[in-house]
């Protein structure tokens, strides 16, 4: 996969279970519409605090499935 911005290829490193049931989330709410759940959304879906959630977030981009926007709450699927 070629990142648009850089256009770098990008390997993605598999996803834990947990990892991968918080992208599902995302890709499921998200349906075409390129709105994303907010932490609290997620943290109340699984029962994880928003740091949690952040920190969770975090490794998903680390291993090139998502990219977060700095300064904002949109999360880019790749």
């Amino acid at each position: 996969m070629k990142c648009e911005r850089c256009g770098h290829v990008r390997v993605k490193v598999p996803l834990t279970q947990k990892q991968g049931a918080l992208f599902d989330f995302i890709v499921e709410y998200d349906g075409g519409s390129n709105r994303t759940p907010t932490y609290l959304q997620m943290s109340d879906e699984f029962g994880y605090s928003k740091t949690s959630v952040g920190d969770k977030l975090r490794e998903i981009e680390r291993k090139g499935w998502i990219y977060r926007v700095p300064g904002a709450q949109g999360i880019a699927v790749l």
